[in-house]
């Protein structure tokens, strides 16, 4: 049996660590002169990043958990 709270954890924990790596690669991006960004604009650069992380997840959520949960299922009917 799925338990869903424990997915749902895992999925947003990895969504969270998204986010960072993104943030923090765009920092390096800006500080080596890869991208020429105004330093005072990247916390509206933050907002956007995390903004559109959370969206993607919510809009995704259902879909990744109701997929799981028929995986499962059927790993579990094989094995009986």
């Amino acid at each position: 049996m799925l338990n869903k709270n424990k997915v749902s954890k895992l999925a947003w924990d990895f969504f969270e660590a998204t986010k960072e790596i993104t943030k923090k690669n765009l920092v390096v991006a800006v500080n080596t002169k890869q991208l020429e960004v105004d330093e005072k604009a990247l916390p509206a650069l933050f907002s956007l990043i995390d903004a559109s992380i959370n969206e993607g997840f919510n809009k995704g959520h259902n879909n990744f958990l109701n997929s799981v949960s028929v995986n499962v299922d059927e790993q579990i009917k094989k094995k009986k």
